[in-house]
C-alpha cells in the first residue's frame, strides 16, 4: 500500500465551553475536501488531542470516516499517555477500516528507546489496522532513527512513518535504507511543512500537514506541482510556506491556524487558554497580515 498524497491534519473546532463543535467540524472537513486534499489525518498533534476525552476522539474518527469519499484516505491518530488508551482508540479505528493508524510516542513522562520500541511492537501486533509511526519530538518522546528503522524493518504491521522532527538528514537515510526492499512497502510521510518539497525530492511519498488546515490550496499546489514535474512551482510553494511560518510561529501552531481560519469565515473556537492583552494585539496584527498574505499569494494556486 502506497500512501502517496497530501493529507491534512485538521484542528478540532470547539464551542465556548471547550466542547467539540460538531457542526463546524463537518464544515471544516468539507472545506478541505473541496480544495482537493487526498484525505485526513484525524486526531494528530494539530488537533490538540490531549484536551479531549477518548470518547470524543472516537467520535472525531466516526464523523470523518462517514464523510470521506471513495478514493480518499483517512488516518486515525491514537496518541495517548498510556498503552491502554492507545489500544482503546486503535481498536475503535479498526472497526472503521481506516487506511492506517498514526502512532505518536507517549507524552508527559520520559521513556527509554527500548520502552518506546516495545510499546510500538505491542500496539502494532494488537491492532488489525496498518500502523504509521509518528515522530513528534517537540511534544512527545522522540523516536531515534535506529529505533524507527528496526521497527519498520521487522514489524509486518508497521508500514511507514510520519516524521515531524525537522531533522533533514533523515530524508536520505530512510530512502537509502528502505527504497530497495522488495518484501515490504515503506511509506515515508513528511510532517514538517517547510521541508515538504525537500522530502519529496529525496524520494518521500507524501505530506501530512497541519498548516494545510489553514491554506490547503497551497499544500495541494505544492504536491500536485511536484508530481507533474513542475519543480519550480513546487519550490515556489515551499518558499511561500517558509515565509508564512515566520509569522505563524509567533503562536502555538493550533492557535495560528484557528486565528487564520477566522479570516476565511471558519471560526473554530477559542484557544485552549485565554489570550493576554498582548496576545490579543498579536492576533489582530496577524489577521491583518494573513488577509494581505492570502490576497497576495492566491494567484499561485489558482493558475
Amino acid at each position: 500500500m502506497k500512501l502517496n498524497g497530501i493529507y491534512i491534519a485538521p484542528v478540532t473546532p470547539v464551542t465556548d465551553d471547550g466542547g467539540i463543535n460538531w457542526d463546524r467540524y463537518e464544515e471544516l472537513l468539507s472545506f478541505l475536501l473541496d480544495r482537493g486534499v487526498d484525505g485526513f489525518c484525524i486526531g494528530g498533534g494539530t488537533s490538540e488531542y490531549t484536551h479531549f476525552s477518548v470518547e470524543d476522539r472516537k467520535k472525531l474518527f466516526d464523523v470523518a470516516s462517514a464523510m470521506i469519499p471513495e478514493g480518499k484516505r483517512i488516518f486515525a491518530a491514537v496518541g495517548a499517555s498510556s498503552f491502554s488508551q492507545v489500544m482503546d482508540l486503535g481498536r475503535h479505528a479498526d472497526k472503521l477500516d481506516v487506511d492506517a493508524v498514526l502512532l505518536p510516542m507517549p507524552h508527559f513522562f520520559t521513556y527509554l528507546q527500548g520502552d518506546l520500541e516495545e510499546f510500538c511492537r505491542q500496539v502494532s501486533r494488537g491492532l488489525d489496522s496498518p500502523v504509521l509511526l509518528y515522530n513528534l519530538p517537540f511534544f512527545t518522546n522522540p523516536l531515534d532513527y535506529e529505533t524507527s528503522a528496526r521497527l519498520l524493518g521487522e514489524e509486518e504491521g508497521i508500514i511507514g512513518i510520519k516524521d515531524s522532527s525537522g531533522e533533514t538528514d533523515r530524508f536520505d537515510r530512510y530512502v537509502k535504507d528502505f527504497s530497495e526492499r522488495s518484501d515490504k512497502d515503506i511509506n515515508l510521510l513528511i510532517g514538517q511543512d517547510p521541508y515538504a518539497f525537500d522530502a519529496l525530492e529525496t524520494g518521500w511519498h507524501g505530506i501530512i500537514s497541519g498548516l494545510g488546515t489553514l491554506c490547503p490550496e497551497l499544500l495541494v499546489c505544492l504536491y500536485r506541482s511536484f508530481v507533474r514535474g513542475d519543480h519550480e512551482k513546487a519550490r515556489q510553494c515551499q518558499q511561500i510556506i517558509r515565509d508564512m511560518i515566520q509569522h505563524f510561529s509567533a503562536f502555538p501552531n493550533p492557535w495560528a491556524i484557528r486565528i487564520g481560519l477566522e479570516c476565511r469565515g471558519m471560526d473554530c473556537g477559542s484557544t485552549a487558554i485565554p489570550l493576554s492583552p498582548e496576545r490579543k494585539k498579536q492576533k489582530r496584527d496577524y489577521q491583518v497580515w494573513f488577509d494581505k498574505w492570502l490576497e497576495k499569494h492566491s494567484a499561485v494556486w489558482q493558475n
